[in-house]
């Protein structure tokens, strides 16, 4: 089974929760300033404090994940030769002209 899923999958939903956690900084900020009251400013405080741990864990299991997970080779897989690889679409329509 390719381990695809475990890593790259995985590595973009960790991503895509510390954009969200880092959208929340600023709303959380921007409510403090523009309500006054101990109450409210107690309740946005704990909150941001909140989500200030989770953004650093996130963060955290972000740079231990592995990005460009290597592809497992196989003796059925064929190699593919490195020109090949470097040949663009283009260069492939102009030789052939």
């Amino acid at each position: 089974m390719d381990p695809w899923p475990h890593s790259e999958a995985g590595r973009f939903h960790r991503g895509i929760s510390l954009v969200v956690a880092s959208i929340v900084a600023p709303i959380l900020a921007a409510e403090a300033i523009r309500n006054h009251s101990s109450l409210e400013l107690a309740v946005l405080g704990s909150l941001f404090v909140v989500v200030a741990l989770v953004a650093w864990r996130l963060h955290a299991a972000f740079r231990a994940t592995p990005a460009n997970f290597p592809v497992p080779q196989t003796a059925a897989s064929p190699r593919i030769p490195a020109e090949s690889l470097r040949m663009g679409y283009r260069k492939d329509k102009e030789a052939k002209r």
